[in-house]
């Protein structure tokens, strides 16, 4: 059970918010990732940060690094990219042509062959 409020993350969380706020202003996307031992609140600080974002009308892609099972290379990233474009690919959006051979490396389900 999390704890109603956030502890001791004023100033991470403070980070992430100036990153969200020049997102909607700039509309420009970042990568952020949230690294530490086990028990230091990053799960809470991440879902607070989802919460903003979202509220600043913001998408947000979520990947997670878990040392358990089969190493899987960019598990984050690909896990990001599929939960979000679980159906329907990565749509159809020219600025992404450059990258689809490698995202459909990250997400075979997207392959052209």
């Amino acid at each position: 059970m999390l704890c109603p409020v956030m502890v001791g993350r004023d100033t991470e969380f403070a980070e992430l918010c100036t990153a969200l706020d020049t997102a909607a202003q700039r509309r420009e996307g970042s990568a952020i990732f949230v690294l530490g031992e086990a028990g230091l609140g990053k799960t809470r600080l991440v879902r607070e940060a989802i919460i903003a974002a979202r509220e600043s009308g913001l998408t947000v892609l979520l990947g997670r690094a878990v040392r358990a099972g089969e190493l899987v290379a960019f598990r984050p990233v690909s896990e990001a990219l599929f939960s979000h474009f679980r159906e329907q690919g990565p749509g159809p959006l020219p600025e992404l042509d450059a990258f689809r051979p490698m995202l459909a490396h990250l997400v075979p389900e997207w392959r052209q062959d």
